[in-house]
C-alpha cells in the first residue's frame, strides 16, 4: 500500500480502534451482573481510554496531513508528540484490559489496536524520510540548473558573436542557417530544461495530473538526449567538445535528481 493511502486511511484506521473500546462499559452493564461499584470504575476508565484516544487521533492526523501539505516540520514534530502520546494510551488500555475481567472486548483486540497504531507510527517516519530525500534532490536539481545556465548561455553567446562575424563576412547561406540552427539547439535546450522544473512543479502541486505531468518530462529528458547527440557531431573544438561534455554531466545529474524527486512522490501520493 502507497504511503499516502496509509497516511489518510491511517486517521480511520485509529477510529477504527475505539470500537474496540468505545461500548466497552455498555456492553458490561447490559452483559454481566457485577457490583455496582466494580462496573462503575471500569466503565470510567473505558470511557476516559476512548475520549483520549479520540482527542490524540484527531490531533496526530490533523498535524501529518498539514506536514504532508505545507512540509512544515513543526507540524511533524508536533505530529510525532501526540502519537508518542497516544502509544502511551495504549499501554495504558493493555493495563486496564488486564486488570478488568469485564472488559472483554478490549482485552481481546488490545494487541490488534496496538500493532495498527504502531504500523501508522511506522508509516509517519517513512514520509518523513521520503520528504527528506525528496528535499536533497531538489536541492541537486537547483545546482545543476545554475550550472547548466551558465554553460547554455555561454554557448548561446559563442554562438551568437560567431554569427555576427560570419553575416560581417558574407558567409554562405548554407554556413548562417548552420550557426542559425546551432543557436535554436541551445535556446531549445534552456527552453526544454524550464519545461521540466515546471513539470516537476506541476508534479507537485497537481494531484490531477501527475501521470501526465511524468509523461511529459520523459519526452522532455529524451528531447534534450536527442539535442546533446546532435550538438556533439556539430562542434569540432576540442574546448567547446569539453564544455559540452561537461553540460552533459550536468543534465544526467538534474534528469536524476528530477527522477529523486519524482520518486518520493510517487511512493507518497500516487
Amino acid at each position: 500500500m502507497k504511503i499516502g493511502m496509509k497516511i489518510g486511511g491511517g486517521y480511520t484506521l485509529i477510529l477504527a480502534i475505539m470500537a474496540g473500546v468505545g461500548g466497552l462499559a455498555i456492553y458490561c452493564m447490559i452483559s454481566i451482573k457485577v457490583k455496582s461499584n466494580i462496573l462503575a470504575n471500569e466503565y470510567a476508565e473505558a470511557m476516559t481510554v476512548e475520549v483520549e484516544i479520540d482527542k490524540f487521533s484527531r490531533e496526530a492526523s490533523a498535524c501529518i496531513l498539514d506536514f504532508t501539505l505545507s512540509e512544515n516540520i513543526m507540524s511533524y514534530q508536533k505530529g510525532e508528540e501526540v502519537l508518542e502520546k497516544l502509544l502511551e494510551l495504549i499501554k495504558d488500555a493493555q493495563v486496564l484490559a488486564d486488570r478488568s475481567p469485564h472488559l472483554v472486548k478490549l482485552r481481546a483486540n488490545i494487541s490488534e489496536i496496538k500493532s495498527k497504531i504502531e504500523d501508522y507510527v511506522n508509516t509517519v517516519k517513512q514520509l518523513k524520510v521520503l520528504n527528506e530525500e525528496r528535499n536533497a534532490a531538489r536541492v541537486r536539481m537547483n545546482e545543476a540548473a545554475k550550472s547548466l545556465d551558465d554553460i547554455f548561455t555561454y554557448f548561446r553567446d559563442l554562438q551568437n558573436t560567431k554569427f555576427k562575424k560570419e553575416i560581417a563576412e558574407k558567409l554562405s547561406d548554407a554556413k548562417l542557417l548552420e550557426r542559425v540552427h546551432k543557436l535554436n539547439l541551445y535556446f531549445d535546450l534552456s527552453e526544454q530544461m524550464s519545461n521540466v522544473r515546471m513539470a516537476i512543479v506541476k508534479f507537485q502541486t497537481n494531484a490531477e495530473d501527475r501521470q501526465s505531468g511524468m509523461s511529459k518530462m520523459d519526452e522532455y529528458f529524451k528531447r534534450i538526449d536527442a539535442h546533446f547527440s546532435e550538438l556533439k557531431t556539430i562542434h569540432t573544438k576540442p574546448e567547446d567538445l569539453a564544455k559540452l561534455a561537461e553540460a552533459r554531466t550536468l543534465c544526467d545529474d538534474y534528469m536524476k535528481a528530477g527522477n529523486d524527486v519524482k520518486t518520493p512522490l510517487r511512493k507518497t501520493i500516487l
